[in-house]
Order: C-alpha cells, then structure tokens, then sequence
C-alpha cells in the first residue's frame, strides 16, 4: 500500500544522506599502527618490564647509601617492636600528627578510620570508578608501612616519622572518599568533622606550648626544690636530663643531676651519642654515682629505650627502698633512700 512505499522510501533517503546521493572518492586507507588493546585482554609485559627497568635504573645510585644506613641502623639502631595498633596509629598520626589534646584523640581516629573504611567500600562496590588508581593510590600508602612492620617483626626500625611518604597517597585516598560520600549531609558532616578537628589540632600545636610535649618545665622545677644538698639526680634518658638541666639553670655546672651510662641508643657512633659529645656529655655507671649517697632520685621519661630504662628502675628496686614517687605525664620521678641492705 501507499504507507509501505512510504516507509521504504524514507529508508533510502536517510541510507543516502537525507534523500541525496553522495559518493565518495577518496581511496581506502589501512591503519598499520598497533591495535588498541581489547577490554579484557592482557597487557603487553615488555611495557611494564621496561617501566620498571627504569625505575630501577634511577634508583641504582642510591644503592650504596641504602647499604650503609642498612648497616648502621644493624649495628647501632635501638627501637621497641611495634604493636599490631601501630599501622593504625600512623595513620592518624599522618593527618594529626601529635598535635591534638587527648581528649580529642578519640574523635581524630575515628574520623580517619571511617573516612577510609568508606572509601574501601566504594572501591569494593564500584569496581570501574577509577580502580586502579585507586589501587596505585592504596599500594603507595600501605605497603611502606606493612613492609616495615613485617620487618619490625625480625628487627624493630619501624618509625611513623620514616614513613612520611606515604601520607600524601592518604590525603589523595581521604579527600576521593570524601567527595563519593552520599548523600550531601553525610559529606558536609564528616567533612567538616574532620576540618574542625586538624584546625583544632593546628591551633594546639602554634599556641598552646605544653599540648602534646611531656610538662618537663615543670617537673624540673618542682625537683629543683625539692632536691636537698647531698641528693644525687640520675636520669635514665637524655631525653630528661638534658630538659632538666637546661629549665632548672644548671646546664653549666650540672651539679645533682647525673646520666646513667648503658642506654643502647647512646652506643658509640649512634646520632644521640655524637650530640651529647658535641655538649661536652655523657653517661657515668649506676654504682659510681650512687656510691655513699643515702637518698638517690630517678628520672624515668620512656621516650626511647624503654625496656633499658624499665631495666634500669629494677635495679634500684632491688638495692635500695623506694621512698616517694610522682607520675607526671608520663615523667616518673622516684625517691630512694637507704640501701636494703642498711635497711636489713
């Protein structure tokens, strides 16, 4: 019928641009240029060889410094073994570093911890949103910090300061999480959770001197006067002894107070041991500084060796009696007086 032709005649007009012939002369032309990789089908691995065959060409000169600081660190480098909390508190210490008050620290974790386990999950469930480099991005992150826990685990050396690297691939990962949060006011909430909380922490750390640092300030003068003549100050870290000597005024004469010699992180050779040589200081023995002395203060801070300065704190245990203590912070000062042995 007359619709049929119609139709047929308007097919044959859109097949030969809209009722107009057209032809075309040009000759054909053959690409001979490599194919497109299908979706699907494996990557070519000479790429990837010769990526990372330069990779490995410009990292070569480095090889010889990685060797020495790998010797040293074998020879000279003291560290507790790290928790299995540790690769989470490295974290938080990449975006708040210690410069949140304690009463804040709950609430900076956990919005680290939720942001990312967010965006894992949008990772998971949305395989083709930008996977791999989200997974580049993850890689960069975690397996510096999970390398060095691992061999932790064989020797400690695991440092969040030495780790900094990886901390501007959690910013990347944080701020995509955050913009593929949903709905808005989940993303305005955690967002600016979070913002309110690093400008707290910030503010923390430029005006409030005491936040985060152990109150040294005042430990050392409240000692000062307690301390009577003839009393002896032993420390069992430079990290205390040399706050002590410089808040109290006696950084020139030294007078009572005294460093404890044997703390494995000031070995010959180790970068606390030259910097206390540069002061003209060092460790004396325990018995040499205790000796006809009847009442002995001990300084106890564990911000480094702490097994050698808990150590330490067993040995007056067992010699002498423990007449006073005060915890400040984390600063344990310790009064003994009168060996056991007088006292038996």
């Amino acid at each position: 019928g007359r619709g049929t032709e119609d139709r047929e005649l308007s097919i044959e007009r859109r097949a030969s641009g809209e009722g107009g012939l057209t032809t075309d002369h040009r000759p054909p032309t053959f690409n001979t240029g490599p194919r497109p990789r299908a979706q699907g089908a494996p990557a070519d691995p000479r790429a990837w060889l010769a990526a990372n065959g330069l990779v490995a060409l410009a990292y070569a000169p480095w090889l010889t410094v990685l060797w020495q600081q790998a010797r040293q660190v074998k020879e000279s480098f003291w560290l507790a073994a790290p928790g299995p909390e540790a690769l989470v508190t490295t974290m938080y210490s990449f975006v708040f570093a210690h410069s949140l008050a304690d009463s804040l620290f709950g609430l900076g974790l956990f919005l680290v911890v939720l942001i990312a386990f967010l965006g894992l999950y949008h990772v998971i469930r949305r395989p083709g949103d930008r996977r791999q480099l989200l997974l580049f991005c993850l890689a960069m992150l975690l397996l510096p910090p999970v390398a060095s826990f691992a061999l932790s685990l064989i020797r400690p050396i695991y440092l969040d300061r030495s780790l900094i690297g990886s901390s501007f691939f959690l910013y990347i990962f944080l701020a995509w999480s955050l913009m593929r949060l949903g709905p808005d006011w989940l993303r305005l909430l955690l967002g600016g959770a979070l913002a309110l909380t690093i400008m707290a922490g910030l503010y923390g750390y430029y005006f409030v001197p005491s936040l985060a640092k152990p109150p040294m300030r005042e430990a050392a003068l409240g000692l000062a006067e307690a301390v009577k003549p003839g009393d002896v100050v032993l420390h069992a870290s430079d990290g205390s002894f040399l706050p002590f000597v410089f808040y109290d005024g006696s950084f020139e004469e030294k007078g009572q107070h005294k460093l404890i010699a044997g703390d494995p992180e000031l070995a010959p050779g180790t970068a606390r041991s030259l910097a206390l040589s540069v002061l003209g200081l060092q460790g004396e023995q325990v018995e040499d500084l205790v000796a006809g002395k009847e009442r002995v203060w001990l300084i106890v801070a564990l911000d480094h060796s702490v097994d050698w300065q808990l150590e330490v704190k067993r040995w007056f245990d067992q010699r002498y009696h423990l007449e006073a203590e005060r915890n400040l912070q984390g600063i344990r000062i310790y009064l003994y007086t009168r060996p056991l042995s007088v006292i038996a």
